[in-house]
C-alpha cells in the first residue's frame, strides 16, 4: 500500500514539473546577440535585459513575442535577399535588397523596442520584411534609420498600435518609404502611432509615406497617424480598400490618398483626412469607385484645392465635413443626414482664368441627390452649386443650401436642377434674385435672404419687405415658404380678415372643400376639419407646416406645443350647403409684442387620423393683425358708390368722421383696430 502510495505522489510530481515547464519554457531574459538569436529560433517570449547589436539579419519563422523592454536592438549589417525588389519613389527606381528583421510565418509580436540601423547601412534595406503569410503586431516600436523601415513581399497582416511607435524615424533620405507592399492581399492596422518619415524630428518635405505597389492592398485606421511631405498613401494602380475609423491621415505637398490607376473602396466613418495642395483625395475619373463617408473630416487646405473628385458612388451622410469642394465627374453622389460641404476660406475655382469660385461642381454626366445635410460657400465670392453638362441632374430634396454676402446659391449652366423641401439661405447682398436661371425648379422650399429679392427659378415669388421675418445666425432674413396641396385637402382662401366683435377681436381665416370632396372623405372614416395657425417664423423653424412638423420643433426647443401653434378644430363653424363645406378659425387675445408679427394658417382635413393639408404660399396665407387691421380701416366707400349697389349699402352703414366714406365698422371698432397697426 505504501508503495502504491509512493507511486502515485512522484506522479503527480511529475505532472506538476512538466506543466511548469509548458508553463514558462520560451519565456526568456536575454542580454547579448547569440542568447537573443537562440531564444528567437526557439519561439515563446524573449525580453530584452541590455542593448543588443546584431551583426546580420534574422529571420523569423514561428510564434514568438520580443519585448524590448525599452531597449534597442541595432543592425550593423544586413541579410541580403536573394531576389532583390524594385520600388518607383518619387519618379526614381529604388532597390529593396536586404532586410534586418524577416518575418516568414506564425504570430510575431514585438513590444517596447527600437529597432536602429544606420542610414548609411540601410539604403536598399528593410528594417522589418514580410516574407510570407505571417501576422506582425508592433506595439510601441520606432524605427530609426531604414529606408524602408516596413516591407510586404507576401500577403501578410501588420497591426500596429502603441502611442510610442513610429515607423519611418530618422529615415534620411527623399527616396525614403515608411511602409511599402509588393505583394497583393497585404493588410496594415494602424490602432496607433505614427508613420511618417523624418530627420531630426522633422517631417521630410518630399516622398511618399505608404506606397502600394501591389493590385490589392487593405488598410485599416483606428486612430494614429500617416503623415508625408508628398503622398500620404500612394498606389500607382490597384484596388484600395481604407477603413478608416478614426485617426489622421495627412499630406504637405500632395494629397492623403491617391491612385494613378485603379479603384477606391473608401468606408469612412471618423477621422480626419488632409491635404495642403491640389486635393485629398487624387483618383481616377475613370474608375468606379465606392465611397462612403459617415464621419469625421476631409480638409482641403490650401487655395485652389478641393476635396475630391468623384465618380462612382459616392454616399456622404451622418456627421460627414468636407471642408473644401466636391467635384462631381460621374457616378451618383448622395448626401444626408448632417454630413457638411462647406468652405472656410476659399473653394475651387474651376480655371485661372475664372475668378468666381464654386462649393459642389457637377462638370460630367453625373447625377446628385440632397436629402439632408448642408452646403455652405460663406462669403467667398462663387457658387454653392454649379451645373456644368447637359447630363448633369441634381435634386434637393432636403437639407440646406447657404451662400454668405459675395456668394450665389447656384447656377445652371447646363443639365437639370430640381429644389424641393430645402431651406435656401441666400445672404448675398450684391443680387436681386436668387435663383437667375429660369431652369431651375424650386417647389416646396423656404426661401430666406437677407435684402428683398425675386425667388427666381420658375418661382414667380418675391420676397418683399413686407415679408414674414425670420432670424438666422443671429441675423434677420425675409422668408418665402410654399408647400404644395395633399390630395383630399380644403382650401385655404387667399389672405385673412379681421374679427371685429369688441373684446373678442382677431385674426379670421376662412377655408373650404367641395361638398362632394367631403362626402367621399366622410365615407371612408371619422373625419375631423381644421385650420392650424402658428407665427411664419416658427413655420419656417420647423420646415414643414404639419403637426408633427410644429410638434416636433416644439420638442426641440423645449416649449408646450400651445406656445408654438394653435389647432382649432372646426366644430361650431362648420357650414355645408350644396356646394361647399367651409369652416374658419379666429386668433384672437394677440399680444401687443406680436402685432406685427407674422400669423400663417394652413386648412386641413384629417380622415382616420390621416391628415390633408391645403397648400400653403407665406406670400398669400400670412399676414400679421397690423397688416389686416390696417386694410379693414381702408375698406371704405363713397356715398356715390353704395347708391349703386344695395348690397354694399346694406354692409358699409357706419359713417367715417370727418369724411364722406363709409365702413362696416362702428367707431368703437375702428378705433380697436387702429390700435393694432404698428408704425
Amino acid at each position: 500500500m505504501k508503495k502504491l502510495i509512493f507511486v502515485c505522489v512522484v506522479f503527480a510530481l511529475l505532472l506538476t514539473m512538466i506543466t511548469c515547464l509548458s508553463l514558462f519554457c520560451g519565456a526568456v531574459e536575454v542580454s547579448d546577440a547569440a542568447a537573443f538569436v537562440d531564444a528567437v529560433e526557439q519561439g515563446g517570449t524573449v525580453t530584452l535585459a541590455n542593448d543588443i547589436t546584431l551583426t546580420t539579419g534574422i529571420s523569423i519563422g514561428k510564434d514568438v513575442t520580443i519585448d524590448g523592454n525599452g531597449y534597442t536592438i541595432e543592425f550593423s549589417a544586413t541579410q541580403s535577399l536573394d531576389k532583390a525588389s524594385y520600388v518607383t519613389v518619387s519618379g526614381s527606381k529604388v532597390v529593396v535588397a536586404a532586410y534586418a528583421l524577416e518575418v516568414t510565418g506564425g504570430k510575431v509580436t514585438l513590444s517596447n523596442i527600437t529597432l536602429k540601423a544606420p542610414i548609411s547601412l540601410a539604403k536598399g534595406g528593410a528594417m522589418l520584411l514580410l516574407n510570407g503569410a505571417a501576422d506582425l503586431t508592433l506595439e510601441n516600436v520606432i524605427t530609426s534609420g531604414s529606408h524602408f523601415p516596413l516591407v510586404y513581399n507576401a500577403a501578410a497582416t501588420v497591426t500596429v498600435k502603441g502611442t510610442d511607435t513610429h515607423l519611418g524615424k530618422d529615415s534620411g533620405n527623399a527616396y525614403v518609404v515608411s511602409a511599402t507592399a509588393n505583394a497583393a492581399g497585404a493588410t496594415l492596422c494602424l490602432m496607433n502611432g505614427v508613420i511618417s518619415h523624418t530627420l531630426s524630428d522633422e517631417l521630410r518635405t518630399s516622398g511618399e509615406c505608404i506606397f502600394l505597389n501591389c493590385a490589392t492592398f487593405t488598410l485599416q485606421m483606428e486612430n494614429g497617424s500617416i503623415v508625408a511631405g508628398g503622398k500620404a498613401v500612394y498606389m500607382p494602380n490597384g484596388t484600395l480598400t481604407v477603413q478608416m475609423r478614426g485617426g489622421e491621415i495627412a499630406s504637405g505637398e500632395g494629397q492623403a490618398l491617391a491612385l494613378d490607376a485603379g479603384r477606391l473602396s473608401l468606408q469612412m466613418s471618423d477621422g480626419c483626412m488632409t491635404s495642403s495642395t491640389t486635393s485629398v483625395l487624387a483618383l481616377p475619373t475613370n474608375a468606379d469607385h465606392n465611397i462612403a463617408i459617415s464621419g469625421g473630416t476631409l480638409r482641403a487646405q490650401t487655395e485652389g484645392s478641393y476635396v475630391l473628385e468623384s465618380t462612382g458612388t459616392t454616399v456622404i451622410s451622418g456627421n460627414a465635413v468636407l471642408e473644401g469642394s466636391l467635384l462631381i465627374a460621374g457616378g451618383q453622389t448622395t448626401i444626408s443626414d448632417n454630413a457638411q460641404i462647406i468652405a472656410p476660406t476659399y473653394s475651387y475655382a474651376l480655371s485661372a482664368s475664372r475668378s468666381r469660385l464654386v462649393l459642389v461642381y457637377q462638370s460630367s454626366a453625373s447625377s446628385l441627390i440632397m436629402t439632408g445635410g448642408k452646403l455652405d460657400i460663406g462669403d467667398a465670392d462663387g457658387f454653392a452649386m454649379l451645373l456644368g453638362h447637359t447630363d448633369a441632374a441634381a435634386t434637393i430634396s432636403g437639407g440646406r443650401l447657404v451662400a454668405g454676402t459675395a456668394g450665389s446659391i447656384a447656377k445652371l449652366n447646363a443639365g437639370t436642377l430640381r429644389m424641393q423641401n430645402a431651406l435656401i439661405v441666400d445672404g448675398c447682398a450684391g443680387t436681386s434674385t436668387v435663383f437667375d436661371s429660369p431652369e431651375v425648379s424650386v417647389s416646396e422650399c423656404i426661401v430666406i435672404a437677407k435684402l428683398p429679392k425675386a425667388v427666381g427659378g420658375n418661382a414667380e415669388a418675391v420676397l418683399t419687405a413686407s415679408a414674414p421675418c425670420v432670424k438666422y445666425g443671429g441675423v434677420s432674413y425675409y422668408v418665402w415658404m410654399n408647400f404644395a396641396a395633399d390630395a383630399k385637402a380644403p382650401t385655404l382662401q387667399e389672405g385673412a380678415g379681421v374679427r371685429a366683435e369688441l373684446g373678442s377681436q382677431g385674426i379670421r381665416f376662412t377655408a373650404g372643400i367641395a361638398t362632394s370632396v367631403a362626402s367621399a372623405l366622410e365615407a371612408e372614416g371619422k373625419v375631423t376639419y381644421g385650420i392650424l395657425i402658428a407665427p411664419a417664423d416658427h413655420v419656417a423653424a420647423a420646415g414643414d407646416f404639419t403637426v408633427a412638423a410644429l410638434e416636433a420643433y416644439a420638442t426641440k426647443v423645449g416649449k408646450n406645443s400651445d406656445a408654438i401653434y394653435v389647432n382649432v378644430v372646426a366644430d361650431k363653424s362648420l357650414c355645408r350647403n350644396e356646394d361647399t363645406l367651409s369652416f374658419n378659425a379666429v386668433l384672437i387675445d394677440v399680444q401687443e409684442a406680436n402685432y406685427g408679427r407674422k400669423i400663417a394658417a394652413v386648412a386641413y382635413a384629417c380622415v382616420n387620423d390621416t391628415y390633408y393639408y391645403s397648400a400653403f404660399d407665406s406670400n398669400e396665407n400670412a399676414r400679421s393683425l397690423s397688416e389686416i387691421a390696417e386694410t379693414a380701416l381702408a375698406d371704405t366707400k363713397t356715398a356715390a358708390q353704395l347708391q349703386e349697389d344695395d348690397a354694399l349699402k346694406a354692409l358699409y352703414v357706419y359713417p367715417v368722421a370727418d369724411t364722406e366714406q363709409y365702413s362696416k365698422y362702428t367707431k368703437e371698432q375702428r378705433d380697436a383696430l387702429a390700435g393694432y397697426i404698428v408704425p
